[in-house]
């Protein structure tokens, strides 16, 4: 009897991603759209522009890693920056009127 289970390509769930690096499947980073597994993304994080910081929490010293990627930290600044820039706007018309 032929096998008839997972003829067809999986188009969900976790056997459907791959590392788009190596073909793994194991291990996926998907923030941000990366699609590759974790190995690959520690060999070329700094190739894509993420920085590595150390934190240490002052209540239960403990020591952690982070990853930060900056130019996406710009983006969610941006709006605010652009709000204080149309508020200075509006005051300096209401001055010229």
């Amino acid at each position: 009897m032929t096998n008839l289970f997972n003829t067809r390509p999986k188009k969900f769930g976790p056997g459907s991603r791959q590392c788009r690096v190596c073909f793994n499947r194991h291990g996926m980073v998907r923030k941000y759209g990366l699609m590759m597994c974790r190995q690959c993304f520690r060999e070329r994080a700094s190739q894509i522009g993420f920085i590595k910081v150390r934190a240490e929490t002052s209540c239960s010293k403990t020591k952690f890693s982070l990853w930060l990627f900056p130019s996406l930290h710009r983006l969610f600044v941006y709006p605010v920056f652009r709000r204080e820039l149309s508020a200075a706007a509006l005051e300096h018309r209401r001055s010229e009127s």
